[in-house]
């Protein structure tokens, strides 16, 4: 455990990569290190169970626990962590997050990728500083009603997940940028209200069951990056497209669209556009 303690005394709490305790099945108490300001996790070991003491880290900021796949669940006491901004949990074992993880008010990242959560709780809306959400890969089927009250939320990343369908209240982000639904299988919809979100830069639906796109989608003024490449039912687009004065890139391929709305000729920004002939114009 030597290399541990010395961890410790740099006012980080990390393990990951040190040969000795690799297989460490469960952490020790961490009561007496109560000052430590990050805890830099153990990304890549054996552990299965979280101290409860976990919660004593009042000033922590970084915790990390990537590729730790036989973590199964997260101690309640982690909503303790009111310093806590980044949170990883990429392809690690856990199944469920605590039902409070929304007193996490600090909360910036959190990344549960790869991970077997299959379910968001509610209080999650409740995270008003979180910027950045990967659910990319995890096995999440639906977001919470109320998602749109995490106001702050500027990135969103949810390929491959099994939603069928996006709450409306999603488009209440004004401050979202990014929205990945890249090869969300089972995604038929999008809201009528898409357009609100009003600074949104880039939206991919690439391989999803998309047959309508709302009309509202040509308020999106600040819109470059539009792809629905491989939605396979997709035949039209909304003939004021050309209102998306921002778009730069927009991919058409492997869809049944053949033409294009006349509109799209006022799109003076746009460099490319690749249509279900795989063919590319400048």
């Amino acid at each position: 455990m030597q290399c541990l303690i010395l961890s410790i005394k740099r006012n980080t709490f990390c393990i990951h990569g040190c040969e000795t305790i690799a297989s460490v099945a469960t952490l020790p108490d961490v009561s007496a290190t109560v000052c430590c300001p990050t805890w830099s996790g153990c990304d890549n070991n054996d552990v299965e169970n979280l101290p409860s003491s976990i919660g004593n880290l009042h000033k922590l900021v970084n915790l990390s626990f990537n590729f730790c796949r036989k973590l199964k669940s997260l101690p309640g006491s982690i909503c303790s962590l009111q310093h806590l901004r980044f949170l990883y949990l990429r392809d690690c074992g856990i199944e469920e997050l605590p039902e409070d993880i929304g007193q996490l008010e600090c909360l910036e990242w959190l990344d549960l990728s790869f991970s077997e959560v299959k379910h968001l709780p509610d209080s999650i809306c409740k995270l008003k500083h979180l910027k950045t959400l990967y659910l990319y890969h995890c096995k999440v089927c639906k977001l919470p009603e109320d998602f749109g009250q995490i106001d702050s939320l500027n990135s969103l990343d949810l390929r491959y997940c099994k939603i069928r369908d996006i709450p409306p209240s999603i488009c209440k982000l004004k401050h979202l940028k990014e929205l990945d639904l890249s090869d969300c299988s089972e995604l038929e919809k999008l809201p009528e209200n898409l357009g609100d979100l009003e600074s949104l830069n880039r939206l991919y639906l690439t391989s999803t069951k998309i047959r309508d796109v709302p009309s509202s989608i040509c308020k999106l003024k600040h819109l470059e990056y539009l792809d629905f490449s491989n939605c396979s039912g997709l035949e039209k687009l909304p003939e004021n497209l050309g209102d998306l004065e921002s778009l730069y890139r927009l991919d058409l391929t492997s869809t049944k669209i053949r033409d294009v709305p006349s509109s799209i000729y006022k799109l003076k920004h746009l460099n490319y556009l690749y249509l279900s002939t795989g063919r590319m114009l400048l």
